[in-house]
């Protein structure tokens, strides 16, 4: 009989062994999944300080572009900002490419349409190749 009760014992400790086990995959499953959350959040943190950091070097050279700097370097600067505009929001496009969320970030460039001439537009195309036909 204390044999039996051993083995039964045994097996109840083996099965709670199991079901431990069972509980490290559910939490590393979960524990996985915070982690991609976690990365997606970093990746949007990114391209979002990536974009704000964009707008306040725009508002820079809006200021200096008035008399420090002259045309030309203003022109170089303005291609600049808005190349990074563009691959920024060619990722964020290419992610969310069937997402409600592309509308908003369009509006962030259209912001910058006021510093962009001609000759600068040509110039981002020069430059990005294809990356602009995926905003068009």
């Amino acid at each position: 009989e204390v044999d039996e009760i051993l083995n039964d014992v045994e097996a109840v400790m083996v099965d709670v062994a199991l079901v431990e086990t069972e509980v490290d995959e559910i939490l590393t499953d979960v524990e996985a999944v915070m982690v991609d959350v976690a990365l997606v959040e970093t990746e949007v943190d990114e391209i979002l300080n990536d974009v704000e950091a964009v707008m306040v070097d725009a508002v820079l050279v809006e200021t200096e572009v008035d008399g420090t700097l002259i045309d030309v370097e203003a022109e170089t600067v303005v291609v600049t900002i808005e190349a990074v505009m563009m691959i920024a929001l060619t990722s964020v496009i290419e992610k969310h490419a069937e997402s409600d969320q592309v509308t908003p970030i369009i509006v962030v460039q259209n912001q910058f349409d006021h510093v962009v001439t001609k000759e600068t537009i040509e110039t981002i195309e020069v430059n990005l190749g294809d990356s602009r036909s995926t905003l068009s």
